[in-house]
């Protein structure tokens, strides 16, 4: 098995890349069982938008000034001003969106569309349909890599990545895995593609970008979601939806260090820019959590009462975006990493005709 080296700037957490080994993190006993997380503290919800049917995926512009939501239901993408809280412009497609990537240097937002087995590149500035690319596939989970040439698409009940070329705006290939491809990630340097597999014993995998070799193989959790990397990426974190957990996967050496409970089916996860807490969308407890990535326990929770799936990040990390597959929402939440354990007042929730309506506190972090 050939191993798989991790550059980046300055000095890893290890100190030296070369004495970089999964000893590094320690595993820990103890955390939330599943559905007994601690009430919120430090996390409030600060508004509802009201955006199309059932928003799936989330995905934050680089500037942190637009938010945007696949509409699967009413086969519209979303678009939102983080500055006024409020949907500036809906797309309509056609077809029935489910994840988005941003390609900021073409000014681009890649939506794909399983059940029209599609791929469409769409104008953020000019809100309009760039090129609608027919795939082989039902494609699910789209990244973009750092050039932009080319982008990288997990497919639903299909062994195979399918990777198009941006510049051509075709399908280059068809990167056969082995198994039905979910999350999707490609290391700092763009020299490996990391992906989650389906119903496989090892159901992580990292391949070579350069000649498409296996570089390796290892097990994370039940039915793994989402995959995000720490800032240095030596280490990437797997969401697994049935096992309710997330594990810790180092990537010199492809080896799943440690999985550690998190709550009822987390389906999608960002990391925070200093890398000290992970943001988990909860969609069997309706909740997000806040992760503590050095004690890996659960440190904030916050109530939605919706049914959570895709999250975004905004790049300063103090404001998360969650949608709601089950109603027309997409939730904001705040946080401040520096006081963990600040509580929050009394706040109560409740549903109206499908809607969600969060009646929360209007106290504010100092």
């Amino acid at each position: 098995m050939r191993r798989l080296w991790i550059t980046c700037l300055g000095v890893g957490v290890c100190g030296s890349w070369l004495a970089c080994t999964p000893a590094e993190i320690k595993p820990t006993t103890g955390g939330p069982e599943p559905g007994t997380l601690p009430s919120s503290s430090g996390v409030r919800v600060l508004d509802r938008v009201r955006v199309g049917f059932n928003p799936i995926g989330v995905a934050v512009t680089p500037d942190g000034q637009f938010v945007y939501t696949a509409d699967s239901t009413s086969q519209t993408v979303t678009k939102v001003s983080t500055a006024t809280r409020r949907a500036v412009s809906t797309i309509q497609l056609n077809v029935h969106p489910v994840w988005l990537a941003v390609a900021p240097l073409h000014g681009w937002l890649c939506v794909t569309a399983r059940d029209e087995h599609n791929l469409t590149l769409l104008d953020l500035t000019g809100n309009y349909v760039v090129a609608s690319l027919d795939l082989p596939y039902n494609p699910e989970q789209v990244i973009v890599n750092r050039e932009e040439t080319l982008a990288y698409i997990s497919n639903h009940n299909a062994p195979f990545i399918t990777v198009v070329d941006l510049q051509h705006r075709n399908v280059a290939q068809n990167l056969s895995v082995g198994g039905t491809g979910q999350g999707l990630a490609l290391t700092l340097d763009g020299k490996a593609l990391l992906m989650t597999l389906q119903n496989e014993q090892f159901n992580f995998i990292a391949v070579s970008t350069v000649d498409q070799a296996v570089l390796g193989r290892t097990n994370a959790g039940s039915a793994p979601t989402t995959i995000v990397l720490d800032p240095a990426g030596v280490y990437a974190y797997v969401a697994n939806q049935n096992s309710n957990d997330v594990s810790i996967v180092h990537l010199p050496t492809v080896h799943t260090v440690v999985t550690f409970p998190v709550g009822r089916s987390p389906v999608d996860m960002k990391i925070s820019p200093s890398g000290k807490y992970l943001f988990v969308s909860l969609k069997g407890d309706n909740r997000m959590a806040v992760v503590d990535t050095v004690s890996r326990q659960v440190v904030q929770t916050v109530d939605l009462d919706i049914t959570p799936w895709g999250l975004g990040l905004a790049p300063d990390g103090k404001t998360a975006y969650v949608a709601d597959y089950d109603v027309r929402s997409v939730y904001q939440e705040a946080f401040n990493a520096s006081q963990p354990n600040m509580t929050l007042g009394n706040s109560a929730t409740r549903r109206v005709d499908n809607n969600a309506l969060l009646v929360i506190s209007t106290e504010i972090f100092p």
